[in-house]
């Protein structure tokens, strides 16, 4: 294996797009495994979704990984979940990887997930061809659904396949760049059997190749010189201006058919290997601690962290090498600790199993035993540079965790779920005492019960969840305060003397003290002292945000001042002002995206209403109603059945983290 035939490819969909179902055919065709499984069916179960509660529930809950082979190339494949939940393992896979494959339903089209995955794709440059799903189901419509993905997604669409029939219908596909139809026929579609185009079909296909070609001199000035002086365009430079338009992020072929009935996957890895991009396509970047960008290009290994796993035999790290090979025995540095670690072990995963290697190529994913590093870190050869790593989404989501068995026991096994999962939190509250678990939803947090339950015999179970509230400030208080205590020994005296207001973001610190009034060596103390009142919320468990403490002055005494005494004075001065400055509650706020079948319109938007949603876009048109709008999480607690139930069973949704507005 080189570079050059190397992909990295994810596969994205809303929740139930058949995702998976494809990567199991993907293995299958490609030899990686004798037989394919259905997701959620009777048998062992799809490939990747390796761990017990995939199985049991029929969801993908954590990215998986494996590599297969298609001719020359390489395809290192990551499945990705499409639940909203676990939206943040889809962060930082595609985090990683350089092109992918968006999952479309030939009925529903881009649904909700669909919608947040391929702004994922958008911000993480993600070079992306489409597979609309399903078309052998009634009412599968894919050339409908392939003409909304500009409007729907933002897209720009270039049709690459007819579908030969549709429905029950189905028989396979048409391919418009080289004029053929093809039908998988033998067991489970292995065999690619070769036709011409049917009579039918044959002026559909040659104006989608028109409408193809016409796509691909937008972006090849060469093709279209020829096009422009009537020459003949081989299928060949057809393919190769199209891929141009992928890797730039201009074009989108669209690819279809049925991943259930084994229709049209071949055709898709051909088009994996002709359109999406390989590492040596995309330029990686790192910084300096200067915070100088630099071009990962060398030969030096850089290594990015994207997902830590503490199993029964030591810690496991996937890392995607962004520069420089990697072989197995080499030192590498965590340039976060700065601590030197050696690559015990090197592996590529395969579902649930890891299969040893010698030496990974640049650009490779692969997985490493034993290294001291957590996700976002990046791990390198003396070079002083660090990759950027991921925004995650904050857990908003909570509820009581109540366990039985050894205290030791749970602890380990909640170490382990958490090194794994970045969204996941525990905290003890500071009033109750009780266990509190935090995470993205109510499935996120069932699931991660029973991933105690199954993977580490830890009993549990969840109390109801509740929502994580904040506070803010919206006024100027000043404070002068004077903490002064003696007893036996030594005293403490110190003063602080400023006011707080609300900033534009974040907690803000400034030091206006003048004259000496305040010796600099108890400036951290100061800070310190605000900065930690605001984030434990006054041992009420609610922080506070956009705090701007400013200190203008205070005092000292000669033997009794100390940073102690200058932390107790700063807890107690914000404590005095805190109430004039007009403190605030604050609740979570989701965007949700709600959709229904067309004549459930009404039912979605009173749904919605009912749970103090501001409705921020509404669409009808009569197929599919699609509802944007501001939602309390507090009232999203069993929405998923109201909206069921509301709409006749037709009702799905996804849900993003808005932010934090004032409790109506």
């Amino acid at each position: 294996m080189t570079v050059r035939t190397l992909r990295n490819l994810g596969i994205g969909a809303h929740i139930d797009a058949g995702k998976t179902t494809l990567a199991e055919r993907m293995l299958l065709y490609t030899g990686r495994i004798r037989v394919a499984h259905d997701v959620g069916g009777k048998g062992p179960g799809a490939t990747l979704d390796h761990i017990g509660v995939e199985k049991a529930h029929g969801i993908t809950v954590s990215a998986a990984a494996t590599t297969a082979q298609w001719g020359d190339t390489t395809i290192n494949l990551v499945d990705t979940p499409g639940h909203v939940d676990f939206t943040a393992e889809v962060e930082r896979a595609l985090r990683v990887l350089d092109g992918a494959i968006l999952v479309v339903d030939a009925i529903a089209g881009a649904q909700a997930q669909t919608h947040t995955v391929n702004r994922q794709m958008d911000r993480h440059g993600v070079a992306r061809i489409v597979f609309v799903n399903k078309v052998d189901k009634p009412g599968a419509d894919p050339l409908r659904v392939a003409g909304e993905l500009e409007d729907s997604l933002g897209l720009t669409p270039v049709l690459l396949q007819l579908p030969w029939g549709t429905g029950r219908e189905l028989r396979g596909v048409i391919d418009v760049v080289r004029g053929v139809a093809y039908s998988f026929e033998g067991e489970q579609g292995r065999e690619v059997v070769r036709h011409s185009v049917p009579p039918e079909l044959r002026a559909m296909s040659a104006s989608a190749r028109e409408a193809a070609i016409e796509a691909a001199t937008m972006v090849s000035d060469e093709l279209a010189g020829q096009v422009l002086a009537g020459g003949s365009v081989s299928p060949e430079q057809l393919e190769a201006a199209l891929r141009v338009g992928v890797l730039e992020g201009v074009l989108h072929p669209v690819f279809l058919g049925s991943a259930h009935k084994n229709i049209g996957v071949q055709p898709l890895l051909d088009a994996v290997v002709s359109y999406l991009p390989g590492p040596e396509d995309v330029q990686n970047v790192a910084f300096t601690p200067e915070g100088d960008e630099v071009v990962l290009d060398g030969a030096e290994t850089v290594a990015f962290a994207f997902k830590a796993q503490a199993g029964d035999h030591g810690s496991l790290t996937w890392l995607r090498l962004m520069q420089g090979g990697l072989r197995k025995g080499q030192s590498l540095t965590v340039q976060r600790t700065g601590r030197r670690v050696r690559v015990g072990r090197l592996g590529r995963l395969h579902g649930g199993r890891i299969e040893a290697v010698d030496e990974a190529v640049p650009g490779d994913i692969v997985a490493a035993f034993g290294l001291d590093a957590v996700t976002g870190d990046t791990l390198t050869d003396d070079l002083d540079v660090a990759c950027v790593a991921f925004e995650l989404p904050e857990p908003v989501v909570e509820a009581r965790l109540v366990t039985d068995g050894p205290s030791d026991r749970l602890a380990k096994a909640l170490g382990r779920l958490l090194a794994e999962d970045p969204t996941l939190a525990v905290f003890t509250d500071p009033e109750s005492g009780e266990l509190r678990l935090r995470g993205m939803g109510e499935l996120h947090l069932q699931i991660a019960v029973e991933r105690l339950q199954d993977e580490h015999g830890v009993t549990a179970r969840l109390g109801r969840p509740s929502v994580s509230m904040r506070r803010r400030i919206r006024g100027r208080a000043t404070f002068d305060h004077l903490h002064r205590k003696q007893g036996g020994g030594p005293g403490q005296y110190a003063r602080v003397s400023g006011w707080i207001e609300p900033s534009e973001g974040g907690f803000v610190f400034d030091w206006e003290v003048v004259g000496g009034a305040i010796p600099v060596v108890y400036r951290r103390a100061v800070e310190s002292g605000f900065r930690d009142l605001l984030e434990a919320g006054f041992g009420e468990g609610i922080p506070v945000l956009d705090v701007r403490v400013v200190i203008t002055g205070g005092a000292t005494h000669s033997n009794d001042s100390s940073e102690q005494a200058f932390y107790a004075a700063s807890a107690a001065a914000l404590r005095g002002c805190f109430a004039d400055a007009r403190p605030q509650l604050l609740e979570p706020v989701m965007t949700v995206s709600a959709e229904a079948d067309g004549a459930r319109h009404g039912a979605v938007l009173s749904t919605l209403m009912q749970r103090r949603g501001a409705i921020r876009d509404a669409v009808q048109d009569g197929r599919r109603s699609r509802v944007e709008a501001e939602v309390p999480l507090e009232e999203l607690f069993g929405f998923a059945s109201a909206l069921r139930s509301a709409t006749g069973g037709t009702g799905e949704y996804a849900v993003a983290f808005s932010g934090y507005r004032p409790v109506a």
